[in-house]
């Protein structure tokens, strides 16, 4: 029970904040000003479209994670609420998890917002690219080729791995918080991002025969312990989902590793969060 009315609190303070309602409408702008590409060609349109929409949605969901999580935590302390919390018969797991609880709720509804407005535009954009090719070509013909793009799953599916990406990212933010300042965890979580979209490069560096053993060690722990984004690259993936040989065995294995590494990110904050004098 404590655990839910912390996440309910933190949800209505993370939906008050400025700079995030920001980021939110500047992004679903930008999506909805997606329709605007008419220039390339019918298959071509869709395929911007959708890889507008998706990186937007990735880039918007990064800034929001990150600028939410880092402050959940020393917010608290600066307002020194969190001893009058603490005074209550609530543990500090309670309230670790509670704030991250908040957290991800607060990224769900923004993605889920943001995911909603762009499989519309993309089915607005195909139905009225439909009335363009059945005034030339006649309406049965638009249709049929517009069809398949009224509602496309794989669409929904990007939106949700996308999520997931950031709810693993939220709780190495939080983790971050328990022993850094709200300014050194942002560049820290930020390159913490970066490297983690480039994990099969440094899986690449540690299999070269030709490095030396302190080399293949450093990237060897990149690649194990810094979480694996680029596993959560959809856009080529789901765009051009011949590239896949099973979707669901893929999301599948997306979901079960992005659970295990939250489970285990939140052990260790704890175990730090408890260390941390408050």
């Amino acid at each position: 029970m404590a655990i839910w009315t912390i996440a309910k609190t933190t949800v209505g303070e993370a939906m008050r904040k400025k700079v995030l309602n920001v980021c939110l409408i500047v992004a679903l702008a930008m999506i909805v000003l997606s329709l605007s590409f008419t220039q390339l060609g019918f298959r071509q349109d869709m395929t911007v479209v959708k890889a507008l929409g998706l990186f937007v949605i990735m880039l918007a969901g990064f800034i929001i994670s990150v600028l939410m999580s880092i402050s959940l935590i020393p917010t608290e302390i600066e307002r020194r609420t969190i001893y009058t919390i603490l005074s209550k018969p609530v543990s500090r797991v309670e309230f670790l998890l509670g704030k991250y609880l908040g957290g991800i709720i607060t990224l769900f509804i923004n993605i889920a917002l943001m995911g909603t407005v762009f499989i519309v535009t993309v089915a607005i954009k195909a139905k009225l690219t439909a009335v363009q090719i059945g005034s030339i070509h006649g309406m049965q013909v638009g249709e049929e080729v517009i069809k398949p793009q009224l509602f496309d799953p794989s669409l929904a599916l990007g939106v949700v791995l996308i999520y997931l990406q950031f709810v693993v990212l939220a709780a190495v933010v939080i983790l971050f918080s328990t022993f850094l300042t709200p300014t050194v965890n942002f560049f820290a979580s930020s390159a913490f991002y970066v490297i983690g979209s480039a994990a099969n490069v440094w899986r690449t560096m540690y299999m070269n025969e030709k490095a030396t053993v302190f080399v293949k060690g450093f990237y060897w722990f990149i690649s194990t312990f810094v979480a694996n984004f680029d596993r959560y690259s959809v856009q080529n993936k789901l765009i051009h989902p011949e590239e896949v040989a099973s979707m669901p065995a893929y999301v599948a294995a997306i979901l079960a590793y992005s659970i295990l590494y939250c489970i285990l990110t939140m052990l260790v904050a704890v175990l730090c969060f408890y260390r941390k004098e408050v």
